[in-house]
């Protein structure tokens, strides 16, 4: 729950002050009442002190008596420092007695109580304990937790924020353990104790519970309560070593589901890696929602561990498209079906880190349903590399209007405008840009037609930003564009922006330079990957970089160029030294690499600082290397240069597309020890392209070596052809001289047309029936037959030939239809 910011605490000290000498000139002490209890003595003696509430002439305080809207409305003004001398807007109301009006409007000013009509305040109405929930829970700020488990089940909806955030606080209980008599009136004795509590109620500090990097990217901090968003979100108020060396490319975000959770997210190159020491420093000048500090800084180290590979959390239509979301962030995928056909090149490219990955048209033909949807070699951002990933979709209508979801500042004079789905620009001047009401000249690109890249011009008389000034305030407005999938026309976006220039310099990101094998297995060629926090341009000639190796010794460097990174951004520059390598192997040891000043410059032009970068090149263990193919369904597996065991040869240590081998596969050594055939038997290839192999941990070389990890996980990308036959699965009497026959997959349309009238056998009645014709729609999975006339009220039945030579009715993979299968006409 949140409590009284600042302002009202201060306003809140200065009436108690003012009630104090009040009650200086007139004390009432609960003693002096005859019917005070001893559970609200506390209370009594509080609101008497403060002047907030006095007992009646006879000497009672009236604590079982109801208490009127009018009245609690004094009671809370009081409480709160108002007074009849004040001046407050008249709130309109004809039921509230003179005396009594400064208190109602006082409370309808600051919006702690309303009417219950714009005319009546319902001033002789008692007050329900619902009613003087909302009343205190306004008047002292008290917020409810929507992640709180709510007990009493006679609260409305009307009232349950209320309720929640004076049951958490502990101002006000229930009658029992379920039930909090919403409805039922409050008493003089219960008002006490409501306001007694809410005036010395002290929030309680926040504390971090847990704080973990569920992935490359992602801290997650919990905190014991809600937290305040505008300190929680603020990154200075954190403080992040990474291997020893500050981090402060990330953002803080309160999680929009749970206000406990605080999540930072790096950047791209920012992401963590294996084994790193980590270091977060939470300050406690990160408030909770009561705007209340924590009592100290909190502070955890760990080492950054993420071995388990990603798995897929949802897979959503968008128009034609899939969007497949994943639990982690990644990089790249190997292989991706819907319904069991290939779709890898439907994948749009993956530019950077993301969590869903878009399957061009992937939904493109599907009926409304269930469908399966199966992903593999998912590369994390950790770099775990997941084996088969499956998944379902359900297709259903799309009817929602497209909207821009998200708008940033790219570059100096870049914009990127995103829609939260694939769109259709209609008309001209789509993306207009304004700067003080003239219009700045816009170039538009894009690559999905989701995300747009709108780069400003700066020509003069109207440039993008003023001479000698780093900041531009514009206005961007988004029209004239629909949904592709469903031709909706969204409405006009308009949004002001404040555009940067960027004055920062490109750095190195030292814990993220690595060596590279661009080599295709089982060549190998390393060179020095040097990564940096920006896209950057090479200004330097190689001559100025000094390479020095494990001995000090000056090494030629014989290459410098600027490559992009795994998430397509030239953000790396590549140093290549022949002298350091063998076989194009980058030799053991620990190297120093020295950029003079100025060697490489952004887009903005600043240019980068001389730095000094060691890289380790580490002595690795042995392992296998396995390579795969097919060729008509025969998948040949290498493991080049490497004796394996017979572990190899057993079917059981592979798997196709995530399930074991099919019944009938051969396996066997070809040839030598080292290349190992499988031969899939007929009817187990559904679609033709591409599938995944997946080898064992069991699959073991004759010296003990294992299959490397990066190797077990294989993407066979083409090879693989459909040996299904196609099967009749149904018929219907279409007319009195026709039969529709459907079958399971689609038919080659040149087979159809060649038909011999030999193929099936039509019966009616138990007679065959002769047909004369056969028609087909083009690239469906149905013909028609055409026969004499017969009576469509009685049985008819067709049935495929058992002979082998007659049939000729094949599916577009070239599989003769299945023989023998009979069905019944409806």
């Amino acid at each position: 729950m949140a409590y009284q910011p600042k302002s009202y605490k201060k306003f809140v000290a200065t009436a108690a002050t003012a009630t104090l000498v009040a009650s200086a000139i007139a004390p009432v002490a609960s003693a002096a009442f005859s019917d005070v209890a001893e559970q609200y003595k506390t209370a009594v003696d509080y609101l008497s002190t403060k002047g907030i509430s006095q007992g009646y002439p006879n000497g009672k305080f009236g604590t079982d008596d109801k208490i009127k809207r009018q009245d609690a409305a004094v009671m809370i003004a009081k409480a709160l420092g108002a007074s009849p001398t004040g001046t407050y807007a008249n709130a309109g109301f004809t039921d509230v007695p003179k005396d009594r009006q400064w208190a109602v409007n006082f409370l309808v000013e600051k919006k702690i109580v309303s009417g219950k009509t714009a005319e009546k305040f319902g001033a002789n109405d008692f007050t329900t304990r619902g009613e003087m929930s909302k009343i205190i829970a306004n008047a002292y700020k008290f917020v409810g937790d929507a992640t709180n488990t709510f007990p009493f089940t006679d609260v409305s909806d009307t009232f349950k924020q209320y309720v929640d955030a004076l049951n958490e606080a502990g101002v006000a209980k229930g009658l029992t353990a379920t039930k909090f008599g919403t409805g039922e009136n409050v008493t003089r004795g219960q008002f006490a104790l409501f306001v007694y509590r809410a005036e010395t109620f002290v929030p309680a500090a926040p504390s971090v519970v847990s704080v973990s990097a569920i992935n490359a990217k992602e801290i997650e901090i919990n905190f014991n309560q809600a937290m305040d968003a505008v300190t929680a979100e603020d990154e200075s108020n954190y403080s992040l070593l990474v291997a020893g060396a500050t981090e402060a490319n990330f953002t803080a975000v309160v999680d929009e589901d749970d206000a406990k959770k605080v999540v930072l997210t790096l950047t791209d190159a920012a992401k963590l890696a294996n084994n790193e020491a980590v270091q977060l420093t939470v300050k406690k000048s990160v408030l909770s929602k009561s705007l209340v500090a924590a009592a100290a800084d909190y502070a955890k180290t760990w080492v950054f561990s993420d071995t388990t590979a990603t798995t897929i959390t949802s897979v959503e239509r968008n128009g034609n498209d899939l969007e497949v979301t994943f639990d982690d962030y990644v990089s790249a995928l190997d292989l991706a079906k819907v319904d069991g056909v290939d779709k890898t090149s439907n994948v749009v490219a993956i530019a950077g880190l993301t969590k869903t990955i878009t399957i061009t048209g992937g939904a493109t033909g599907l009926a409304a349903g269930s469908h399966s949807v199966l992903v593999s070699g998912v590369t994390d951002s950790a770099g775990n590399k997941s084996s088969v990933l499956n998944s379902t979709v359900t297709i259903s209508s799309d009817t929602t209007a497209p909207s821009v979801s998200k708008v940033v500042q790219s570059a100096d004079n870049t914009v990127k405008v995103t829609f939260d789905k694939v769109v259709t620009l209609v008309g001209t001047g789509n993306f207009q840009v304004k700067k003080n009401g003239y219009d700045l000249g816009v170039a538009v690109a894009t690559t999905d037609n989701k995300t747009f890249t709108l780069t400003l011009s700066n020509v003069p008389p109207v440039t993008v930003y003023d001479a000698g000034v780093d900041t531009s305030n514009v206005t961007l407005v988004v029209s004239g564009f629909k949904a592709t999938a469903n031709n909706i026309v969204g409405n006009v976006y308009s949004s002001a922006l404040t555009l940067s220039k960027d004055k920062v310099a490109p750095t190195v990101v030292s814990r993220f330079n690595t060596i590279t094998n661009t080599g295709t297995a089982p060549a190998v060629n390393e060179f020095f990957d040097i990564h940096f926090d920006e896209v950057i341009t090479l200004v330097g000639t190689t001559g100025q970089v000094t390479l020095t190796d494990k001995n000090g010794v000056r090494q030629n460097v014989t290459g410098a160029t600027v490559v992009p990174n795994a998430a397509g951004d030239n953000k790396v520059l590549r140093i290549d030294s022949t002298n350091v390598k063998t076989s194009g192997a980058i030799n053991a040891g620990a190297y120093n690499i020295n950029l003079p000043a100025g060697f490489v410059k952004d887009a903005s032009n600043n240019s980068s600082a001389a730095a000094n970068v060691a890289i380790t090149k580490s002595a690795s263990a042995a392992t296998v290397t396995a390579t795969a193919t097919a060729a008509v369904n025969v998948i040949a597996v290498e493991f080049t240069g490497t004796p394996m065991t017979t572990s190899a040869t057993t079917l059981a240590n592979y798997q196709l597309d995530g399930k074991a081998l099919p019944a009938g596969t051969n396996i066997y050594f070809d040839g030598d020890t080292e290349s190992v055939k499988i031969e899939l038997p007929a009817g187990s290839v559904k679609s033709s392209g591409g599938a995944v192999l997946t080898l064992s941990d069991s699959v073991v070389s004759t010296t003990g070596s294992k299959v490397s990890a990066a190797t077990k996980t294989i993407n066979i990308s083409t090879g693989f052809v459909d040996n299904v036959l196609p099967t009749l699965v149904s018929a219907k009497k279409a007319s009195a001289t026709t039969v529709e026959l459907t079958f399971d997959e689609v038919l080659d349309d040149a087979t159809v047309a060649a038909l011999a009238n030999d193929d099936f056998v039509v019966k009616v009645n138990g007679v065959t029936f002769a047909y004369t014709a056969t028609t087909d729609v083009a690239g469906d999975n149905k013909l028609v037959l055409t026969t004499a006339l017969y009576n469509t009220a009685q049985a008819v039945t067709v049935s495929v030939t058992t002979d082998s030579a007659l049939a000729s009715v094949k599916d577009v993979a070239g599989n003769t239809i299945k023989l023998g299968t009979a069905v019944t006409a409806n």
